[in-house]
């Protein structure tokens, strides 16, 4: 089975080990941890050391923090957005989240995300897909 690496920049040493070579493609993980335990870096990661040692496109959609401020945070690990722009496409849906969310309209919030998911795969060559966050996709959907 074709197989994700998570690459080393955070000094996770042996972690693709464990995973037996990498995060399987096709599958669906959940990183779990509490406030500030680097859950978006680490996925973030994945996604940017794929994008330029493998060549494999990433699409990383953000519920909650600004497309800016999650930059700015990966800047600082020394993961530089232009290196993979053609590659790893950012999603910033907080502004649309807050905006919806205020709305009396009962739209179908997860009927939305999976419209911009696909609208964003159609236009390139896209293998993985990031969510963040858990919590507040889970709002968001109703999920019961």
């Amino acid at each position: 089975m074709p197989r994700a690496k998570t690459g080393i920049k955070l000094y996770i040493d042996g972690l693709d080990m464990h995973l037996e070579s990498g995060v399987p493609v096709g599958n669906m993980i959940l990183l779990s941890g509490t406030a500030g335990s680097m859950k978006s870096t680490l996925a973030y990661n994945v996604l940017y050391h794929n994008a330029i040692h493998s060549g494999l496109g990433g699409i990383y959609i953000t519920l909650e923090e600004s497309k800016e401020k999650l930059l700015d945070q990966m800047d600082s690990f020394g993961m530089d957005y232009k290196k993979v722009r053609d590659k790893l496409v950012i999603i910033d849906l907080a502004p649309i989240r807050r905006s919806m969310q205020k709305s009396t309209e009962k739209t179908p919030w997860i009927d939305f995300l999976k419209m911009q998911i696909r609208s964003t795969m159609e236009r390139g060559n896209f293998k993985l897909l990031v969510i963040d966050s858990l919590n507040v996709l889970e709002l968001l959907a109703r999920f019961k």
